[in-house]
């Protein structure tokens, strides 16, 4: 009778031991992990934006990229009920007074208004944490300017063509990241009343979520709302 070939107690045939799992399962973990870091995460990285691989390298930076509100409804200054202590942000383009509320730019949606005075493309940015106001301004006949919120460094991030900003400053956060593309316009924080008495003729801002934008934004109303 031929006797059966010897087997260890405890071990079925063909079933790896307990170490040769261990490995395959290490093995398996070292290849993921190598995908990931060499292969997708550069993949990754090369379709970010500008901006968002400019964040990305940046410690310390909280991004909440909001895009800047575009050609925003302005009110003539007869037809607005603020009261004279109201702050505002002012500057005349053109032989053109326009105004800015102040309180319009709260909230992280709405600190940059991207917009046109007498033929010139406008931007203003203002961080209510931080109570720092920067205006910009374009060529003539220039499209609206690239300008938007990007983020949080101890100050608001603003993102334009070239890479991203501190407001305050108005520097790069990076080395070799070019000048910000536009020079600063001059402009007045003020109250209201001061600047309505300076400025009869002068339209005012008074931000996206005011009752007045909601009457002009509504069927069926007078347009006194406009844009130049």
């Amino acid at each position: 009778m031929q006797e059966s070939p010897h087997r260890h107690p405890g071990r079925s045939a063909g079933v790896p031991s307990a170490s040769v799992r261990v490995v395959s399962i290490l093995v398996i973990a070292v290849s993921v992990t190598f995908a990931l870091v060499f292969l997708v995460e550069p993949s990754l990285r090369a379709h970010q934006s500008p901006a968002a691989q400019a964040l990305s390298a940046l410690k310390g930076a909280t991004p909440f990229p909001a895009r800047g509100i575009e050609e925003p409804l302005t009110v003539p200054a007869a037809l607005v009920k603020l009261t004279d202590e109201e702050e505002v942000i002012g500057f005349s383009v053109g032989g053109k007074a326009r105004a800015y509320l102040l309180s319009a730019f709260d909230g992280p949606q709405a600190h940059v208004v991207n917009d046109h005075l007498a033929g010139r493309a406008i931007s203003v940015t203002h961080c209510d944490r931080t109570n720092c106001t920067r205006v910009f301004t374009g060529g003539a006949d220039q499209k609206t300017l690239r300008i938007s919120c990007a983020g949080w460094d101890e100050g608001l991030l603003l993102s334009a063509p070239g890479g991203i900003y501190a407001q305050n400053g108005v520097r790069p956060l990076m080395e070799g990241t070019p000048a910000f593309p536009y020079p600063e316009l001059p402009f007045a924080r003020t109250s209201w009343g001061e600047w309505r008495r300076a400025h009869p003729g002068t339209d005012v801002y008074l931000g996206e979520e005011s009752e007045a934008t909601a009457l002009k934004k509504g069927p069926g109303t007078p347009s006194a709302a406009q844009n130049d």
